[in-house]
């Protein structure tokens, strides 16, 4: 599987920010039709150093790759582990903080066109879309949309509010995974690989800052529209110029697929399939963080109070102008703090199996025991006893 991209396009602003912490790759103006890895990372706000970090993940993941993949080689799942280790240890090299500072931290999301399809990894709540436009606007869709690794997301998944709740929260920056140096246990990627890609689609990764006055529907109809590339690029940065924060975005059309085969798959000549959902590593919320009752007072606590639970810096200038502020829930704290939470393993399937099994022998059995009894003959004494009351209703 090949791929043939026109032309990406970028936006990198700072908002009224004093400081850009968003990076992204290829830097600004660097991209061409021959790119194939894209990335967008956001430095975390109010934590010192954002832009070191977030410069750092984009330069020295992308650096690994390049330097252990051909171009005609499949990006595997190991592969990018190892190059997120790597990220890691530049993380780890990059910081100077003491060990009672705040650490810097990032998001990151990934894309990579490879021979296999379209490796698309993310951690925080930076996202990635892929949309696929129609001749009928109705019909234009989202195929992939990356789930935020942020409170009021996992407490939506869990039950705990709406989604209406949650878009009206004004805890949105209180997240649950993003990449900080000299971590026990360092945040995990999740990872998907997309192969349903045609000509006409779009790839969209973007910062949270993209999305202070955009919602999916808005960003749909935007991408999917018949504007040219260039003229959704400049509406975007117009739409978005009065916003806070840093916003930083990377719009990747695809102009054709070619197979191996060599083969060329034309949008008219695919005939429409059903979009499954992508099968996501790593995308479910750990049952020893957020699963139990415990863990959700804990995360409420973090949104109704920044030092609960959290981690909390603000950003601020030298002239003293406020920026946003991030909460990173620690969730080594949260899982050691409910012992609980191992009682919400699954249950086995052969279990399961098993206990099935019973319940049919045992159905069976008495089944059996009643088509016996039926069979035997009625004695007296019980045509007796079923006449008596008979015999009662008629007087």
């Amino acid at each position: 599987m090949r791929f043939v991209l026109r032309q990406p396009l970028c936006i990198n602003e700072i908002g009224s920010r004093p400081n850009q912490e968003d990076s992204v790759y290829p830097a600004p103006g660097i991209a061409n039709v021959s790119t194939r890895l894209f990335m967008v990372c956001d430095g975390m706000g109010g934590h010192q150093n954002g832009e070191v970090a977030s410069s750092t993940v984009c330069g020295s993941l992308p650096e690994f790759i390049r330097e252990n993949i051909y171009a005609d080689e499949p990006l595997t799942e190991e592969l990018f582990d190892k190059a997120l280790d790597y990220a890691y240890h530049c993380l780890d090299s990059a910081d100077t903080s003491g060990a009672d500072d705040k650490k810097m931290g990032t998001t990151m999301t990934f894309v990579c066109f490879h021979a296999g399809g379209c490796m698309a990894a993310h951690i925080g709540d930076s996202r990635i879309y892929h949309f696929r436009p129609s001749e009928n606007p109705s019909e234009s869709k989202i195929l992939y949309k990356s789930r935020d690794h942020s409170l009021l997301n996992d407490l939506v998944k869990l039950g705990e509010i709406s989604e209406e709740e949650a878009a009206a929260s004004s805890s949105k920056n209180v997240i649950t995974r993003c990449m900080m140096p000299k971590q026990d246990n360092p945040s995990p990627a999740d990872i998907v690989n997309i192969t349903n890609i045609r000509g006409g689609d779009y790839f969209f990764l973007c910062s949270d800052g993209i999305l202070e006055n955009f919602d999916d529907n808005k960003l749909l109809q935007l991408i999917c529209s018949d504007n040219l590339d260039e003229e959704k690029i400049e509406i975007l940065r117009e739409l978005t110029l009065g916003n806070k924060d840093n916003h930083s975005a990377y719009l990747i059309p695809i102009e054709e697929v070619i197979y191996d085969n060599g083969e060329q798959i034309k949008e008219e000549e695919i005939k429409e399939e059903e979009i499954k959902e992508e099968e996501i590593k790593g995308d479910e919320i750990p049952s020893d963080s957020l699963l139990t009752s415990n863990v959700v007072e804990t995360a409420e606590s973090a949104i109704s109070q920044s030092d609960a639970s959290a981690t909390v810096q603000s950003e601020t200038s030298s002239t003293g102008q406020s920026g946003a502020s991030y909460s990173v829930i620690d969730q080594s704290e949260v899982s050691s703090s409910d012992s609980s939470s191992s009682k919400r393993r699954k249950i086995p399937a052969w279990l399961i199996f098993l206990l099935l099994v019973i319940a049919i022998v045992v159905v069976g059995l008495l089944y059996q025991s009643s088509c016996q009894s039926k069979d035997q003959p009625a004695t007296p004494q019980a045509i007796e006893e079923f006449d008596g009351p008979k015999a009662k209703m008629v007087e």
